[in-house]
């Protein structure tokens, strides 16, 4: 069963514009025939307020190689990061962390203030911290609440009060847990969990009892609640995007391996892993065709979106069809990844944000900034880059 949600859904996983490269302004003969760009603001393209596009201000750092130089925001060689998700409100935007020791001997969610100019998880928010006995695979922030699923359910905690000691009183009681990650979409009455490995995604109110019967489906990966419809990936070969309105079941899209899903506004956004293609449905009304917002991706993995901006990561290797790909030692597998930026309707050409990105597991926008956590062999790292 569905059941009703606020209008486009609260704070699912997912969080102006992306311009040409080349952008606008005027052309003009350089030395040995090179043509150099000036944007409208007067600056060439390929300066701090022009880097890689006419328009992308690098805000604090400078423009290398048409990139802007990101921010090494945190970094802890003793830390795995897992999953990271922000609560963006009137005061202080914080950061929520999920994250293992390297050896896999610890779990914890944590959270820190991302206006601190050296930010240390133990020092920052340290009353605000609560060790696991189980890996989190998946955050989720929806209104004051922090949700997080693991193997053995899944979590609703207060961010406002401080972080609980005994996790099982923050526990949906009747929400058995599932082996590996399971995704989370929220309303004001209910939790929705898409679990991969067990192929169903179940609801559960947040008094802790299970709503309805769980919707059996096919590797169910990423997961968005509207009012009076459901939707979600399905990362089988060939896989695709379906949705339900408690009554029938219908395909979106088939083939491409779907992976990640982001809602923003009235539009549902989703990487066609093997094909290489970003896509977005406009939810407004049912039965609108998809849109194609970029192609010629890389194996685009996470998304993200907000406002007119959606970004993802090009994972530039093929682990479309792995089924456990981001279990813990996927997640810190070698090899190199790129961070995109597009316009919403695809109007102009993706801009590379940052590229050799090494085993990223998530991505998150916050203001001016989106962060990237990633795990090379030094540790766990999360980059703040200028969006």
């Amino acid at each position: 069963m569905i059941v009703p949600l606020d209008e486009y859904g609260t704070g699912n996983t997912s969080t102006g514009g992306a311009l040409a490269q080349g952008g606008s302004g005027t052309g003009a003969g350089g030395a040995g025939g090179e043509t150099t760009i000036v944007c409208a603001d007067g600056e060439l393209l390929g300066s701090a307020t022009n880097c890689g596009a006419c328009g992308h201000d690098c805000i604090e750092t400078t423009c290398e190689d048409a990139e802007c130089k990101a921010l090494p925001f945190f970094s802890d060689s003793d830390i795995v990061f897992l999953d990271i998700a922000f609560k963006e409100a009137s005061g202080t935007p914080n950061l929520y962390i999920a994250a293992t020791a390297p050896d896999f001997s610890t779990f914890y969610v944590a959270r820190f203030d991302t206006t601190d100019p050296d930010p240390t998880v133990w020092e920052v928010d340290v009353g605000w911290y609560i060790v696991t006995p189980e890996v989190v695979f998946r955050l989720l922030v929806a209104g004051n609440y922090l949700h997080f699923s693991d193997a053995l359910g899944i979590a609703r905690i207060d961010t406002q009060a401080p972080a609980p000691t005994d996790l099982s009183s923050v526990r949906l009681s009747d929400a058995p847990g599932v082996l590996g990650r399971a995704d989370l979409s929220v309303n004001v009455t209910v939790v929705y969990r898409a679990a991969m490995s067990a192929g169903f995604i179940d609801v559960y109110a947040f008094g802790g009892q299970a709503v309805g019967t769980p919707l059996a489906v096919d590797s169910p990966w990423g997961v968005t609640a509207l009012s009076d419809r459901l939707y979600w990936t399905s990362r089988t070969d060939p896989g695709g995007v379906f949705y339900t309105d408690g009554v029938v079941l219908e395909a979106v899209q088939t083939g491409g391996v779907p992976a990640g899903m982001a809602l923003a506004g009235s539009y549902l956004y989703w990487t066609q892993c093997r094909e290489g293609n970003i896509w977005r449905l406009d939810v407004s009304e049912p039965g609108l065709d998809p849109e194609l917002v970029a192609s010629d991706q890389a194996f685009p993995f996470f998304i993200t979106a907000q406002a007119s901006d959606v970004y993802w990561v090009n994972l530039n290797q093929d682990e479309c069809d792995e089924p456990g790909f981001l279990d813990i030692e996927a997640a810190i597998a070698s090899g190199t990844a790129t961070l995109m930026r597009g316009e919403s309707d695809g109007a102009s050409a993706p801009l590379s944000l940052k590229t050799g990105l090494k085993s990223p597991t998530a991505i998150a926008v916050s203001g001016e900034y989106i962060y990237v956590s990633q795990n090379p062999s030094t540790g766990g790292q999360l980059l703040r880059v200028a969006r």
